[in-house]
């Protein structure tokens, strides 16, 4: 699944980036969000569980209990003004934070996938690791989906 389906964000990444302007607008990273909804949802079958949009200059933390036994996907997308997004998922373990899964592909959006054997509180930790030239904030979209 996770293959296919990093390959379609690719190529609806590769499609809306055009149509995006310069400007900071929250309507081009709606306009991508509802694309990639209905690959999720429609292509994959998946259920999103959680969606979330928001200025982004360097990183940004999002918290999530995930239940055991479900296999979770978590993407990240940027606007025209990300170069490149990464994503860390990290599991509270014995009063810290360790990271479990990342994804630090140089792309404009980033996927990974986390089955937990038990029910726990995840952080997810969004890095515009690179923005565009001049260009000191972002809009990002978040998307956490499971079957």
């Amino acid at each position: 699944m996770k293959l296919r389906l990093i390959a379609l964000f690719a190529i609806l990444f590769s499609q809306t980036l055009r149509a995006q302007s310069e400007t900071l607008s929250m309507a081009s990273i709606i306009a991508d969000a509802e694309r990639y909804v209905q690959v999720v949802e429609r292509e994959y079958g998946q259920q999103i569980v959680r969606m979330e949009f928001d200025l982004i200059s360097t990183t940004k933390e999002a918290y999530r209990t995930l239940s055991g036994g479900l296999e979770y996907g978590i993407a990240a997308f940027g606007d025209a003004n990300i170069k490149d997004i990464d994503l860390k998922i990290y599991k509270f373990v014995s009063d810290q934070w360790v990271l479990v899964q990342q994804d630090n592909s140089k792309e404009k959006f980033a996927m990974v996938t986390v089955k937990p054997e038990l029910t726990a509180q995840y952080m997810i930790e969004i890095n515009a690791y690179e923005l565009q030239e001049n260009a000191g904030v972002a809009h990002y979209g978040l998307m956490v989906f499971h079957p």
